[in-house]
């Protein structure tokens, strides 16, 4: 009420994600977080998840909401979601959408567009991208300067004790850990 009372407030248009998208879950914007990177090696996806919504209208994580590792070079599930309770889903539980098999729409134009935002202010380095993928294409929601480094450590396929950590997608950057 104070800002309406002084005359300064912000508009926003209103996001509406693709229908794809929307089927999974409809109450929230499912968005992909994907973190880009520019090493002294190479420059490009050190790890990308979906983020979906479990019936509240965000799809935050730490709210209520699941991820899962998207497969990078397709844009592919391949892996059960998980909440921050520790449960798996291969079923989206509201919907009854598959989540292990879902393709994220567009997802080449996705890639282009993170790629493409990670050179704007090369000395940040490290962006976490939230895309949220819509009947017009990719739309950056934000940049996060803390890309969500504990996404990326979550046991891909539920074991407690992962394969594979950050380390070595790090590495490839020339970055030394």
């Amino acid at each position: 009420q104070l800002l309406m009372d002084k005359n300064i407030g912000i508009l926003e248009e209103i996001v509406v994600q693709h229908p794809e998208m929307a089927r999974m879950c409809p109450t929230s914007v499912n968005t992909c977080r994907i973190a880009t990177l520019l090493g002294d090696k190479k420059q490009g996806i050190v790890y990308a998840f979906l983020r979906i919504g479990n019936g509240k209208y965000v799809d935050n994580f730490n709210n209520g909401g699941m991820v899962v590792p998207i497969e990078e070079d397709r844009g592919e599930i391949i892996y059960p979601a998980l909440d921050k309770s520790g449960h798996l889903y291969d079923v989206h539980p509201l919907t009854g959408v598959p989540i292990k098999g879902f393709k994220i729409p567009l997802w080449d134009e996705v890639i282009a567009l993170v790629e493409r935002a990670g050179q704007v202010v090369p000395q940040v380095g490290v962006v976490g991208w939230d895309v949220c993928v819509t009947d017009n294409g990719p739309l950056l929601i934000e940049g996060n300067d803390y890309p969500g480094y504990d996404l990326a450590q979550i046991p891909d396929d539920g074991d407690p004790h992962p394969r594979q950590g950050l380390i070595p997608r790090f590495e490839k950057f020339g970055i030394e850990v």
